[in-house]
């Protein structure tokens, strides 16, 4: 399962997943469901794959790592549900400490 980013999209990562036919892309076939009832229940399964592959909005130089949500479904992946969970992080997230952080999901990721 990718999670919506912009990273992944960006570097192809998302169209790769999705479109090469070398994954079983969990988003693919959530979004063919048509039923709604059956795409709800799907949804809740799709929280305990196997690998779910994103990125996060900020790593400070202590080790601490920020992912905001504008929805939250990819937290409960990230936090306990996936097997394995990949991150994608650019240099540009690495951040000195925790205000820098907070700072630039504020102005990056939820720009008011």
């Amino acid at each position: 399962m990718n999670q919506t980013s912009v990273t992944l999209d960006e570097i192809g990562i998302s169209k790769a997943i999705q479109e090469s036919g070398r994954y079983e892309s969990v988003r693919n076939k959530m979004l063919s469901i048509s039923d709604k009832e059956e795409r709800l229940a799907f949804r809740r399964k799709a929280g305990a794959v196997k690998y779910t592959v994103g990125s996060v909005h900020a790593v400070s130089k202590e080790g601490q790592i920020l992912i905001a949500s504008q929805t939250g479904s990819q937290l409960s992946p990230y936090a306990y549900s996936a097997a394995k969970v990949i991150w994608v992080v650019g240099t540009q997230k690495i951040v000195k400490n925790l205000d820098e952080a907070f700072r630039r999901i504020k102005e990056y990721v939820f720009p008011s």
